[in-house]
């Protein structure tokens, strides 16, 4: 009785192993993901600084990738839980979490997205 999306999140893999490969994907395609740290990879890039340093800032700041409901949350939610309760899009005083990554390629994620764009739009409609 389950969708076929519902079991597309279970990868079997742990939160260290995905981050570690959804590092190596914001390396190789640039224009894959959107958030505060793909952003500052990209920049980075652009200028030449090294791969090697490229790596390592990332194995630092990447050490587990959670799926959220809008896409992956970059926070450790077992050390640290999220502190604006998977408001990823609105957290931060409506700038967003700086720790959501949207994988574009993603077509549930960006199914999610648009349900999302959708609800608000329709809730601004009523208010208005």
């Amino acid at each position: 009785g389950r969708s076929d999306s519902q079991g597309d999140n279970y990868d079997h893999q742990t939160a260290r192993e995905r981050a570690s490969k959804v590092a190596e994907l914001m390396l190789s395609e640039q224009s894959r993901f959107i958030g505060e740290l793909p952003e500052k990879i990209k920049s980075w890039k652009e200028i030449e600084i090294p791969i090697h340093e490229l790596e390592s800032h990332l194995n630092l700041l990447l050490q587990t990738a959670h799926y959220s409901p809008l896409g992956f949350c970059i926070r450790d939610i077992n050390l640290k839980p999220c502190e604006y309760h998977l408001k990823c899009l609105t957290g931060n005083k409506g700038l967003g979490c700086r720790e959501f990554v949207f994988d574009l390629y993603d077509p549930a994620q960006r199914q999610n997205i648009a349900a999302e764009r959708d609800k608000a739009e329709n809730e601004l409609a009523r208010l208005f």
